[in-house]
């Protein structure tokens, strides 16, 4: 796992692992602004946003 993770936390790089059918260790994390970041791995990426203290999928997953 490589990235930008000071910010995007153990549970939604979980959540990421699981929509992108990727094991976390092969994901490269970007923060794109703030509370935004993409997430990419084993050929597939989406974008996450920061609601509250949660984050959710803003995109479709492309890729594959």
């Amino acid at each position: 796992m490589a990235g930008s993770l000071n910010h995007f936390n153990h549970s939604a790089l979980n959540r990421a692992a699981f929509d992108l059918d990727c094991e976390t260790e092969n994901l490269k994390v970007t923060r794109l602004g703030s509370g935004t970041y993409g997430v990419s791995g084993c050929g597939k990426k989406a974008v996450y946003v920061l609601v509250g203290s949660k984050y959710f999928r803003n995109s479709e997953i492309t890729g594959e």
